[in-house]
């Protein structure tokens, strides 16, 4: 799976994403010996300095969206959420740039 598809992401958007990351000195790309079409993208010394603020960062945001929810909440939420970025998957096989909002 391309990592355009895994962060549900066009490919533009990704290349401009890692373009910055790169001019902010937070990565580095280096492309695989074997497979010239393919890049690896790692966190350079300055990337991984603020790794760890951006995951407590995320971590906190996680717990505010999902704070009183019961365990059986959690688990019927993130059902709902997998199934409906599957039905999203599949339509966007047959449509690109498919807006589907998200109700509850």
């Amino acid at each position: 799976m391309q990592l355009s598809e895994r962060l549900n992401c066009e490919p533009p958007t990704v290349a401009n994403m890692l373009k910055a990351s790169e001019n902010y000195g937070l990565i580095y790309r280096q492309r695989n010996k074997l497979d010239a079409r393919v890049n690896r993208v790692y966190l350079t010394a300055k990337g991984y300095v603020i790794k760890e603020p951006i995951e407590k960062v995320w971590r906190k945001q996680q717990f505010k969206l999902l704070d009183g929810m019961s365990s059986e909440e959690l688990l019927f939420f993130k059902k709902l959420l997998k199934k409906r970025l599957r039905i999203y998957h599949k339509l966007s096989l047959f449509k690109k740039n498919v807006s589907m909002p998200i109700i509850f």
